[in-house]
């Protein structure tokens, strides 16, 4: 059964049973934990919604305490999730709520992608900070994507896809995502693994065999 499943099945509304920079510690915990197993190349990692919930059996030990916290949790994290596009994101790899699903692939992708904005930290000086918003430096942050996506999809498409994410700053939502030379690490990730999905895509699927046999997807 999904956590969306057994969270609907308690029948609870959503409501802050825990403080909001607890949530974001939990989250960044599951997401460290992703990132650790993604660097030692373990194969066939548990997806986001079934990593919550060892989160919060091998923390609590006894499964009807675990389940407890865990409910907890998903209450917590469904009644915050509109204050910032981190706890949104975390809603649709862990299919916690009805919204458009990512997939294992996308989660991987979006944890992994930490390394492109944290090149000499493989991401883990990132993904451990457990602030609502996590801001960093705009040029960098261009900088390091452009060099990612010039391997990935060639110079041409890179320089538009860079100059769109980074450079254009259009409408409300970009100006909370970017904002004194400094861009929402989340939006940057949510950008990147809508590429990386596209990407996969286009290869054929006879070559997609050979790409994951070397480790290059």
């Amino acid at each position: 059964m999904c956590i969306r499943d057994r969270y609907c099945l308690s029948g609870r509304k959503p409501k802050p049973s825990i403080l909001l920079p607890t949530v974001l510690k939990t989250i960044s915990a599951i997401y460290t934990e992703k990132l650790r197993l993604s660097t030692l190349k373990v194969p066939f990692a548990n997806p986001l919604n079934v990593m919550i919930y060892d989160h919060f059996l091998h923390k609590f030990g006894l499964r009807k305490v675990a389940e407890n916290k865990l409910l907890q949790f998903l209450d917590s994290v469904l009644y915050f999730k509109g204050q910032s596009l981190r706890l949104k994101l975390f809603c649709k790899m862990a299919g916690i709520t009805n919204e458009t699903h990512l997939d294992y692939q996308d989660y991987t992708t979006y944890i992994e992608s930490h390394a492109v904005f944290d090149p000499n930290g493989q991401g883990f000086s990132l993904i451990t900070l457990s602030n609502e918003q996590i801001m960093i430096p705009l040029g960098s942050a261009c900088t390091n994507l452009r060099q990612y996506l010039v391997d990935k999809i060639g110079l041409e498409r890179a320089e538009k896809i860079v100059a769109d994410i980074c450079l254009t700053t259009v409408g409300k939502q970009e100006s909370e995502v970017i904002a004194e030379d400094k861009i929402d690490l989340d939006y940057l990730l949510e950008k990147l693994t809508l590429i990386e999905a596209q990407h996969r895509m286009e290869i054929p699927p006879h070559l997609k065999i050979l790409f994951h046999a070397a480790d290059v997807l």
